[in-house]
């Protein structure tokens, strides 16, 4: 086998980063020569990836449920080309795996500095605020549907956008962050000027950041109703107990398969969860209460959902999170994980699953 003399630089192409059956799949295009001792070593390594110190940690990372399916094909294949391809594809999960758990935090990676723009729950007009002059705020995350109403439509409201459900939804929303004593709300359909290219990337980019601050997060799951005696007993403040039918239309909602949605789940430190009461909300639980359920339907680990930092778990496990779930655009896919990785960087619509080739290179 060939030495480049220390020269290498790996160029990577994503066919995508597998999700399904939770398989990270790297595919080495090419390798091309430049200044980095790292691709001497790699051309040098043992070719028995089970016994040098270098492949022991790789064993020990195909152990790992994500990877279990990847194993034959690495360590059963006698073509030499293949065994370093391979190998190579090996080392930069082992990478992905190692950056995940440094010492930085997505917290620390993120801009304080940033413009966030409210919506006053007592008049309903929008206020600008940036940096520390934040003041406290509910977020919303929902399903976004047929009828949501954008900023342009919010300022210049007529009565035929009030009549949408996405402007009901919205005031539902002010409603219950007033009874909470919050004057302050954000909701991603009217609070982002969508028109301007520069402020959806930065909104996109610092969303993480917004949910994780606010002061509570409301999640709405609009596709599951309630019968007029549960209504009555939560109006009444009467004890509910959930029925198990109950329990499983709501792990059944489509907000559980939205890519968004995960990092609204995670982010926030209070979650609270409301379903359709034909024209209010009911509230059903919140991420404490509900949290056996929460974990068993998303594999998402409890501490992770009480609190501890997404980076103390791998790059395998949060891409696991998210290998369910669909968005809209086949970029959004890479978008709404920036924040799950600590990593900002610029929109593009129209690139397609290039945008997940971007995410993996800035992961590194």
């Amino acid at each position: 086998m060939p030495v480049l003399h220390g020269l290498h630089r790996i160029v990577i192409r994503s066919r995508t980063l597998f999700l399904k059956s939770n398989i990270i799949y790297v595919d080495v295009l090419n390798v091309l020569q430049t200044q980095n001792n790292y691709g001497q070593a790699l051309y040098q390594a043992p070719r028995d990836d089970k016994t040098s110190p270098a492949g022991s940690r790789l064993h020990g990372l195909l152990a790992q449920p994500c990877y279990t399916s990847l194993a034959p094909k690495v360590l059963h294949n006698t073509s030499t080309q293949q065994i370093f391809r391979h190998r190579l594809c090996l080392r930069l999960c082992s990478v992905f795996s190692r950056v995940s758990r440094s010492t930085f935090s997505v917290r620390a990676r993120q801009s304080p500095d940033n413009n966030m723009r409210l919506l006053r729950t007592a008049d309903l007009t929008f206020h600008e605020y940036e940096g520390s002059s934040i003041p406290p705020y509910a977020i919303l995350s929902h399903r976004w549907e047929g009828e949501e109403v954008t900023y342009q439509e919010f300022k210049h409201r007529t009565a035929a956008i009030e009549s949408k459900s996405g402007f009901g939804k919205i005031q539902q929303c002010c409603q219950q962050a007033q009874e909470d004593k919050i004057k302050f709300v954000w909701v991603d359909t009217c609070c982002i000027d969508k028109s301007s290219s520069a402020e959806l990337s930065e909104a996109i980019n610092s969303m993480y950041q917004w949910y994780q601050r606010s002061q509570v997060c409301y999640v709405y799951l609009s596709d599951v109703g309630t019968s007029s005696s549960f209504r009555k007993s939560v109006d009444d403040g009467l004890p509910v107990t959930l029925s198990r039918r109950f329990i499983s239309r709501i792990m059944r909602s489509k907000w559980w398969t939205r890519g968004w949605t995960l990092q609204e789940l995670i982010a926030p430190v209070s979650v609270v969860s409301y379903v359709n009461g034909q024209g209010s909300w009911v509230k059903v639980g919140s991420k404490s209460t509900l949290l056996d359920l929460i974990v068993a339907r998303t594999s998402i680990e409890g501490d992770i959902l009480r609190g501890q930092e997404v980076s103390s778990c791998s790059v395998a496990q949060r891409m696991s999170w998210a290998s369910e779930r669909e968005t809209s655009r086949s970029e959004d896919l890479a978008y709404c994980l920036l924040g799950l990785f600590g990593v900002n960087m610029p929109l593009l619509y129209g690139e397609g699953t290039k945008a997940f080739l971007r995410l993996q290179v800035r992961s590194l």
